[in-house]
């Protein structure tokens, strides 16, 4: 359980902020490439930044939520990224963003951090 707890907060802190700040600054050079609008860069960051920052905390507590009820890293990674090509496939179908479907890197990245955390839980006890 502590491990998971400790998944939340690197999920939710750091790894979020990163992944949405990355995501912002390629939507909004996209956008502004695209744009008849005489906004400047840094309009467009932010709402993709905060849009993108709020989903990736939801997609963290849903991967702790998940974590909590599936024991085995195997099936709940397996579940958390057929949940995300779902939802991803979804919002696409509807809004055609292409920042969209680079949301899908969140589902892999917050995987890479469980596979991660497990193997140095496991390598402690060794």
């Amino acid at each position: 359980m502590q491990k998971l707890q400790k998944e939340l907060i690197l999920n939710a802190s750091i790894i979020s902020a990163v992944i949405s700040a990355v995501l912002a600054a390629i939507g909004a050079e996209i956008f502004i490439n695209n744009s008849f609008f005489g906004f400047g860069w840094f309009i467009p960051f932010m709402v993709y930044f905060l849009v993108l920052y709020a989903f990736s905390l939801i997609v963290s507590f849903g991967n702790f939520a998940l974590g909590q009820k599936i024991r085995s890293l195997g099936v709940r990674l397996l579940t958390f990224n057929i949940l995300g090509i779902v939802l991803i496939l979804t919002a696409w179908f509807f809004l055609r963003d292409i920042i969209i479907l680079a949301s899908f890197s969140t589902f892999i990245l917050f995987s890479l951090v469980a596979l991660i955390m497990d193997q140095t839980k496991n390598n402690a006890h060794a």
